[in-house]
């Protein structure tokens, strides 16, 4: 009987709790280290986001890009395989009794602690703490206060205006126009090229914007792309109504620029489509920042706005709802609580607390203030 349990015990071996401890112990390090950068946004976005970071990215990029397809969605799926196959192989040595279950999930535990820890460093540093860098608003001299209900309806009014009028532009081929070119869409460079001479701290390489594979996982998590810092590559979901491309591309490739927060790549987003000769892009950012301002606005003024609408516009509007109607409800409930955290984790680390900023998902209503401030309030603003 002995001899059979020091058989079954023969392959265990003893788990490195304190590797994995202090490997895990890095991840509140990079969260220490936000905080500290957000003592000083300014010290932080030109040490750092205007610094060390595009450094970083430039670097990563160069490595991204020698792979054909999106290199993080590869990195993913070999750390999926891996994890698979070290789980069977585990399993299968439980099953002929050459290893104990405990000693198999000590081991488990103890990697997945370190993974976390390693990653959540390596992830403020690649990226993250431009999380705590000095708001864009700064950067673009507008000025942010609260909106009254006469500026949001005048803000809507302008954007209705502005997306009525590219649409007629566009005409019937409306979808062929927006629709995002493969690899590197020299639309979206000559975009970024024109934002980054009206804005220094827009101004950057361009980017290729990868259609993930995964787009039918991004639909389910009602996700319309995602910046992944450990390869510097924007992926864009290309499941999504090709009047939704060129927004969802600008947002993504704002995060790439170094500006972390979601309600301020929402702006950059539609400022880069706006300083575009394509109406295609106009279009796109247009019908998305005036979706912000709606959802901001009463009722009944939602529907008198969507009145005033062309039948075509209307008619994008409805097929992007339709669009996100397809979201598999459980797991957008937990991906949009999983994302709540981050942002509010993030917002209150980084200040925007002391700034006067809402935190978490509600934080994104900071996109109707810079949209306001740029639309209605900024030096040769249409008003």
């Amino acid at each position: 009987m002995e001899a059979r349990e020091t058989q079954e015990a023969s392959d265990d071996r003893p788990v490195r709790w304190r590797l994995a401890l202090a490997l895990a112990a890095l991840g509140p390090l990079g969260l220490g280290l936000l905080a500290l950068a957000a003592l000083d946004p300014g010290r932080t976005d030109a040490l750092y986001s205007r610094g060390l970071f595009p450094r970083l990215r430039d670097a990563l990029g160069l490595l991204s890009r020698l792979c054909p397809w999106s290199a993080s969605e590869t990195l993913a799926s070999l750390a999926l395989v891996l994890v698979v196959w070290r789980t069977g192989a585990g399993l299968w040595a439980w099953a002929r009794g050459r290893r104990r279950l405990a000693n198999l999930a000590g081991h488990g535990l103890a990697q997945t602690l370190g993974t976390i820890g390693i990653l959540g460093l390596a992830f403020q540093l690649l990226w993250g703490l431009n999380h705590a860098r000095a708001p864009f608003a700064q950067h673009a001299g507008l000025t942010v206060g609260p909106v009254g209900s006469a500026e949001l309806t005048r803000c809507a009014a302008l954007l209705a205006a502005q997306a009525q009028r590219e649409r007629a532009a566009l005409g019937e081929d409306v979808d062929r126009r927006c629709a995002l070119a493969g690899g590197a869409d020299p639309r979206l460079e000559e975009a970024w090229s024109r934002a980054g001479r009206a804005h220094p701290a827009l101004a950057g390489p361009a980017a290729r914007v990868r259609v993930a594979v995964g787009s039918r996982l991004l639909t389910w998590a009602r996700l319309g792309g995602v910046y992944s810092p450990f390869t510097a590559e924007p992926h864009l979901n290309g499941e999504t109504p090709p009047t939704a491309h060129f927004f969802g591309a600008c947002h993504e490739l704002a995060h790439h620029r170094g500006f972390a927060r979601e309600d301020e790549a929402n702006f950059v987003g539609y400022l880069v489509c706006s300083l575009s000769d394509d109406p295609a892009l106009r279009y796109s950012g247009a019908l998305h920042a005036l979706v912000h301002v709606l959802s901001a606005l009463p009722m009944e003024e939602q529907r008198d706005v969507m009145r005033s609408l062309a039948p075509a516009l209307r008619e994008d509007l409805a097929r992007e709802t339709r669009f996100w109607a397809r979201s598999h409800p459980a797991l957008a409930r937990i991906i949009t609580g999983a994302n709540d955290l981050y942002l509010s984790t993030h917002g209150r680390l980084s200040g925007d607390a002391a700034r006067g900023h809402t935190l978490g998902v509600a934080s994104y209503g900071r996109t109707v203030d810079l949209l306001v401030a740029h639309l209605l309030r900024a030096p040769g603003s249409p008003q």
